[in-house]
């Protein structure tokens, strides 16, 4: 390998020492298990042009599933609209994450490739060694949905992703009201109140919304109350039985300074409570409109010692009994640093040292954070 090799480099150094001590023998082997996992044969080392132009949202290795000389699939991407109307321009993630990762296809035929790529990733088509992956599809107006697919070798195959309607989505007409504090960077404002509150209904958990904890008499931060009010895409009442909410935080992006500004991870979001309202009705400016229609368990983001991780905040998907809404309503009952156990009072017997995330945490604890919201009156749909 050279000096400070990427993982690109580190693949082709395996492969050549395989070929120069066993004459090439593992190729198959390791072809396919790189490929399964990114690395295959069109994976680059870097885009890292792409949080300047807005092409791909990371700076790691674009990511391309072709076994080298082996036999592979080809797989195109459809997505369609559950119940018609256009069809969703979904970009089409391998694995569970969407955010700050770099997509394997695109159903949007107006997007391309940025220039340098060494595939097109934007296209409706991409090749994979055999195996299963995991899936996640985004698209404006229509949210997200995960999905599970297995491909086998000399296959061509076309999965279809039949996305239901996001009535939570600004791209399809909703609005969002509420409780919402700016991003600022050393005293100047990256994202204003309007930015924050679209952030949560903009199908992507690639950015959000953010509240400022308030201190009570024992010292102690709290957060519990902060809300956003969607007024849903559309203008009859929506029938509603479902939401996706992540707490997945992530960096920031400054344009003026170049570089992101990090969020801290014990602002993510921990217990909720879904309220609605119809206006057809009721008087949705007052909050004595406004019922129940879910209630988050204590730990609907669980997260555990030393710190939240990814995988336990990432986009979760609530199920509850169909209403009929014009609005609807989050509301916050708790952040992991206000509620979750392993972040509550003493935690290493050291009285020199407070460990209470409530009362000794940082200036950069004290809000709470969600990086989407989205609601849905019916399931997608996978073939």
């Amino acid at each position: 390998m050279p000096q400070k090799p990427t993982m690109v480099d580190a693949r082709n150094a395996m492969l050549a020492a395989d070929q120069a001590r066993f004459g090439g023998a593992n190729q198959a082997e390791l072809w396919n298990a790189f490929a399964r996992r990114g690395l295959g044969r069109f994976a680059s080392q870097s885009t890292d042009t792409g949080r300047v132009d807005g092409v791909e949202s990371d700076q790691d290795p674009l990511p391309d599933f072709e076994a080298q000389g082996q036999p592979n699939a080809t797989v195109t991407f459809e997505a369609t609209g559950n119940g018609g109307g256009a069809a969703p321009n979904a970009r089409i993630y391998v694995g569970h994450y969407e955010a700050r990762v770099s997509p394997i296809a695109d159903t949007d035929p107006s997007t391309n490739a940025p220039t340098g790529s060494t595939t097109n990733n934007e296209d409706q088509t991409a090749v994979f060694a055999p195996g299963t992956y995991e899936f996640i599809a985004t698209a404006p107006g229509f949210g997200a949905v995960r999905f599970r697919q297995t491909f086998t070798a000399n296959t061509r195959k076309t999965v279809t992703i039949g996305m239901a309607q996001n009535l939570a989505s600004k791209a399809a007409g909703a609005t969002a009201t509420g409780n919402a504090t700016p991003v600022t960077v050393n005293g100047t404002v990256v994202q204003d109140q309007a930015k924050v509150l679209s952030n949560l209904i903009d199908d992507t958990e690639d950015s959000q919304w953010q509240a400022a904890a308030t201190q009570g008499a024992d010292g102690a931060w709290n957060v519990d109350g902060n809300q956003v009010t969607v007024d849903l895409a559309g203008t009859q009442p929506q029938r509603v039985n479902r939401v996706n909410v992540s707490a997945m935080l992530g960096p920031v992006f400054v344009p003026f300074a170049g570089a992101d500004a990090t969020e801290n991870r014990f602002t993510a979001l921990r217990q909720f409570e879904i309220w609605t309202c119809n206006d057809r009705v009721a008087d949705c400016a007052q909050d004595s409109s406004y019922q129940r229609a879910f209630q988050s368990g204590s730990d609907a983001f669980p997260s555990d010692a030393p710190r939240p991780v990814a995988p336990t905040l990432l986009m979760r998907s609530f199920a509850f009994s169909p209403v009929r809404a014009t609005h609807l309503r989050i509301v916050v009952r708790s952040s992991q640093c206000t509620d979750a156990p392993a972040y509550q009072g003493e935690q290493d017997n050291d009285p020199n040292n407070a460990t209470d995330c409530n009362s000794a945490g940082p200036a950069s604890t004290r809000s709470v954070r969600i990086a989407e919201l989205q609601a849905f009156s019916a399931a997608s749909r996978v073939q």
